[in-house]
């Protein structure tokens, strides 16, 4: 897979800088097709002729070359737009475990009912407020670092599927 990147990325790069040459070299070329052809109106030489004809042929032959290397970029770039947009389908269509995202949900409600006794007997400390708040602060700590761990071990299995299938590593 690496090679093969590199292997287009060299493309990519011959072909630009074959291109930007290329650009310099017709301009050139069709500047000397001009003065030819000027020099031809004015001498009736069947030499201009054969000069304009072999700058003209070198020119076709140039674009032609600058066309198919297009040509090449356009199919990798096309493919690659497609396997990027598999990669996205199936990133988006990871299922989710939602159960794990509603326990947090709890765990955080829970939490909050913990603090609801003290509330609601105006700041005084009562046994009967510090077992429910207790009660409720233990049974949301531990949905809380169940909730966690899963959407952590999600992420993991999530992560090692995408670098096995597709190579990509988490940034």
């Amino acid at each position: 897979m690496a090679e093969h990147m590199v292997e287009e990325k060299n493309l990519l790069a011959e072909a630009e800088k074959q291109l930007v040459s290329s650009l310099k070299d017709w301009i050139e070329w069709v500047n000397n097709v001009r003065g030819t052809v000027q020099n031809m109106a004015d001498t009736n030489a069947t030499t201009g002729a054969n000069n304009a004809l072999f700058w003209l042929n070198k020119f076709s032959q140039s674009i032609d070359s600058a066309r198919t290397n297009i040509e090449r970029i356009t199919e990798i770039l096309n493919a690659k737009k497609t396997s990027l947009e598999v990669k996205r389908i199936v990133v988006e269509s990871w299922p989710r475990k939602a159960w794990i995202d509603r326990l947090a949900y709890i765990s955080t409600a829970l939490f909050g009912i913990g603090g609801a006794p003290f509330a609601l007997t105006g700041g005084r400390i009562t046994d009967a407020s510090l077992l429910v708040a207790g009660v409720m602060w233990v049974i949301g700590g531990f949905s809380m670092a169940w909730s966690l761990n899963g959407l952590r071990k999600e992420d993991i299995a999530r992560g090692n599927y995408f670098e096995k299938e597709f190579g990509l590593t988490p940034d």
